[in-house]
């Protein structure tokens, strides 16, 4: 096994990452985000890093859920859309992921249902 601080190894983690999250590991499909992102064992790509976490989310992980939403609402690997951003926003906020949504713009939760401002306490 290579030296965790090789290039080989960074590319030997990606390779292994990437057929993990092919066979619907959703850890491992963010961990392949990560890859993407910081160049590690692989070149930076937004549009896979936004593949992988739509992926991820779409079989119910909140992480990738709110990054997804982050994904939308920055158009980082995607068109800027606020109408998904929102969706997947909420979604993440409905599966548990609340400690992650009070640092995010006041413009995204306008019309948000009483409830979402009930159980998260935050006041906007």
């Amino acid at each position: 096994m290579p030296n965790n601080n090789t290039k080989e190894y960074s590319e030997k983690k990606f390779y292994w990452y990437q057929k993990s999250a092919e066979n619907g590991n959703e850890n491992v499909m963010l961990a392949l985000t990560d890859c993407y992102y910081s160049r590690e064992g692989t070149e930076k790509n937004l549009e896979k890093d936004f593949f992988w976490y739509q992926k991820a989310a779409e079989i119910g992980n909140e992480n990738a859920m709110f990054n997804l939403a982050d994904c939308y609402y920055n158009g980082k690997g995607t068109e800027k859309n606020l109408e998904k951003a929102f969706y997947w926003y909420q979604n993440a906020a409905e599966n548990g992921q609340f400690s992650v949504i009070e640092p995010l713009p006041k413009a995204v939760f306008t019309g948000l249902p009483k409830w979402f401002w009930a159980i998260t306490k935050l006041k906007y």
